[in-house]
């Protein structure tokens, strides 16, 4: 079936943010609501965002995790001077809790 023929009322989303509990509302009067977003009970992964601020005001603790991290993957990681950011994301292992 093409899409474009679909009625609004034949559209299934999924995973959409709020299906899938990552973001919640609450009603701030009678016609406001207001987003936020949910930290999970049992989190599937978890992201770490640091920005060129974090790495030059933490340089000793990023070449840690430069060390660390070439360590691990056997490599010595290139250019890590010209580092602007870096972003880390772990996975975890299904669990059912």
């Amino acid at each position: 079936m093409n899409r474009a023929k679909l009625r609004p009322d034949q559209i299934v989303f999924i995973n959409c943010p709020g299906q899938v509990g990552l973001v919640g509302w609450k009603m701030k009067d009678d016609k406001t609501k207001l987003y936020h977003l949910e930290r999970p009970r049992i989190p599937q992964a978890a992201v770490i965002v640091l920005g060129q601020d974090d790495i030059r005001s933490k340089s000793k603790e990023f070449r840690a995790l430069i060390a660390a991290l070439s360590a691990i993957e056997g490599e010595e990681i290139p250019r890590i001077d010209e580092i602007e950011s870096a972003e880390i994301c772990f996975h975890y292992s299904r669990s059912d809790e």
